[in-house]
């Protein structure tokens, strides 16, 4: 299926940086440091997620790429549920009512690229980190056979290398290849999956023996 528009690199990398800025104090950091800590990241990459899902339903939108989110998404909130339901209700609350940020997809899907809500700290707060690691776990497991083809025999990067430059190309990638679809209202949610499979060093693929243990 032909592309609608070219990926916008250049919206992911703004995208990034405010999700994944390296430390601005210290332009000597390691790579692997950066301003935004993981558990905040997982965090956002839930909320974006849930954000996600409810504009992908209101929209109606059907297609494999929604189907194998979707999937990874509910298999996500299955696993103890009991114990999500007791202790992480906002987990399967819609967004409008639980304080959290809502409709950045919209506002995303609309060019409007800035998402401030996101560097909050205090989200960590209000939503575990824990949730998003458990829906960054298994998307990014069900993405692993197409993450491993585009890297190929030369293997996943180090989790030293650039981490801008190699997330931002996967998340090409995956547009260019249609295994998302290349729509702007999937960008946050694409380029945070991306960030946090190098932060993780790639432990979620099918190759790796991954811990169901949160990876910060």
């Amino acid at each position: 299926m032909p592309l609608q528009h070219e990926v916008n690199r250049s919206y992911l990398e703004t995208l990034y940086d405010q999700l994944d800025s390296q430390k601005q104090d210290n332009p000597d950091a390691p790579l692997g440091n950066t301003s935004v800590p993981t558990s905040l990241q997982y965090t956002g990459f839930a909320i974006m997620c849930k954000d996600l899902i409810e504009y992908l339903a209101a929209r109606g939108d059907q297609n494999p790429a929604v189907d194998t989110f979707r999937s990874a998404y509910n298999t996500a909130l299955n696993t103890d549920a009991v114990y999500l339901c007791e202790f992480h209700p906002k987990a399967y609350a819609g967004l409008n009512g639980t304080g959290l940020p809502s409709g950045l997809t919209e506002r995303i899907a609309m060019e409007n690229l800035s998402v401030p809500e996101l560097q909050d700290p205090n989200l960590v707060t209000q939503l575990s980190p824990l949730i998003g690691w458990i829906i960054f776990r298994e998307y990014s497991k069900a993405l692993g056979p197409k993450v491993l083809e585009y890297y190929g025999e030369a293997g996943v990067p180090s989790v030293y290398d650039d981490r801008k430059v190699g997330a931002v190309n996967l998340a090409v990638n995956l547009f260019s290849k249609s295994v998302i679809p290349n729509e702007y209202y999937w960008y946050a949610v694409t380029i945070y999956l991306c960030i946090l499979l190098y932060k993780t060093d790639f432990k979620t693929m099918p190759d790796k023996k991954a811990s169901n243990t949160m990876i910060l």
